[in-house]
């Protein structure tokens, strides 16, 4: 009887062994990029808003991607397209030239700020150097244009991109954070700020209080746009189709897609 029982476990175990020694599954690639950006994340004290999209498995990964955070420049996204689709409605021309002057210089990233007034150039040179160089001062340019911060917001909505909200334009941010070392400031003007510069008791500890109390953001946006919209199921898919665009591939949209694409890089 004892034999047979051994027997019978001998034969179980036999069952169980092939079973068990099959290796895991190898994880998914996506789960691997997860895996290492929660540990990035987890590493460095900070905000984090991560969503990503596999364009051609349509993958997600979404790490605290609704909350809405401070854009800083990657609200001149949402301008440019801002831009082409009114050039794609005939209402305005990147091929218009015009003539740079005091007041439309501004701090920061940027070549413009450092060469003469009275340069020539066109509003398609200013977007260029708003998106590879993050130029503040054809930004602002931009934002003129295109009827202000507001119009840009107005825009997104109507997009679906509820979670965009441009708040001010280049020299609204600059401003806010010369009156943090004075607040007369708040009189200034473009031409003023520019050529004053910021105030001298302006210190490194005013300039990161005004970072981190946040109540100056560049723009406003979650890393996953906000509500789902748009033939993808997401706003991020919708804006990626709004800048490749209807148009053809020669076309504006094409342009601000291309330009969209040497920001991101």
């Amino acid at each position: 009887m004892r034999v047979k029982s051994i027997h019978a476990a001998l034969v179980a175990l036999l069952f169980v062994l092939p079973a068990s020694s099959q290796p895991a599954p190898a994880p998914k690639p996506i789960d691997l990029l997860k895996e290492k950006l929660e540990q990035i994340s987890a590493g460095v004290s900070a905000d984090w808003g991560i969503y990503i999209k596999s364009l051609d498995t349509g993958e997600e990964i979404a790490i605290n991607a609704d909350k809405v955070m401070d854009t800083m420049s990657a609200i001149k996204i949402p301008l440019l397209v801002d831009v082409y689709r009114q050039v794609d409605a005939g209402k305005m021309n990147t091929a218009d030239r015009f003539a740079m002057k005091t007041a439309d210089k501004r701090f920061g990233t940027g070549v413009l700020r450092t060469l003469d007034s009275g340069l020539n150039l066109s509003f398609r040179d200013a977007l260029e150097l708003m998106i590879i160089q993050s130029d503040n001062s054809a930004t602002d340019m931009a934002f003129a244009r295109v009827g202000g911060p507001a119009h840009v917001t107005q825009t997104m909505h109507e997009l679906g991109l509820n979670s965009i909200t441009a708040t001010g334009t280049s020299f609204d941010w600059f401003r806010a954070l010369a009156e943090a070392g004075d607040p007369s400031y708040s009189r200034f003007g473009p031409e003023e700020l520019f050529t004053k510069g910021f105030p001298d008791k302006l210190t490194d500890a005013d300039v990161e209080r005004f970072h981190f109390e946040g109540k100056h953001p560049f723009g406003l946006s979650s890393a996953r746009h906000g509500q789902a919209a748009g033939d993808d199921g997401d706003e991020q898919g919708r804006q990626r189709k709004i800048l490749q665009g209807d148009a053809a591939d020669d076309g504006p949209a094409a342009d601000a897609h291309a330009h969209s694409a040497l920001y991101a890089g």
